[in-house]
């Protein structure tokens, strides 16, 4: 099964945030999420999709040097498997097997780079997690 994870990116430029990134045909498909907060159960998130990473940048902690783009520290905060349910260009729904993110959500495009992501079968446990 392909992976996935979460980042808590303490962007000095853009503030901290949640970087969600999907392993997917040898890049991982990657997303923002602008609002500091991880989807809960019946709560709808914005997410802009940002260029695709290596799939090594996935799992990469450390700190991105003032004046690169991004610079700011970066940690795992969720990692797991997911399984793909359907993945289109208007619609990709998933199901992920961490900690934080569990279960099945659905990603909607609502144009240019924003997406939403809906939990639809979110597991017990699976909390939301604001960034603080």
């Amino acid at each position: 099964m392909p992976k996935f994870s979460v980042q808590l990116h303490e962007a000095l430029k853009a503030g901290p945030h949640w970087d969600l990134r999907l392993e997917k045909d040898n890049a991982a498909i990657s997303f923002a999420v602008p609002k500091r907060k991880l989807p809960g159960k019946g709560e709808k998130v914005l997410a802009i999709q940002v260029e695709d990473h290596p799939i090594d940048y996935m799992f990469w902690e450390g700190v991105i040097p003032e004046g690169s783009y991004g610079a700011g520290k970066v940690s795992v905060f969720d990692k797991g498997e997911y399984k793909i349910n359907k993945w289109g260009d208007k619609e990709v729904d998933v199901t992920f097997q961490g900690k934080a993110l569990s279960g099945r959500y659905v990603f909607l495009h609502t144009g240019d780079n924003k997406w939403l992501i809906v939990p639809k079968n979110v597991k017990q446990g699976a909390v939301p997690v604001e960034v603080l």
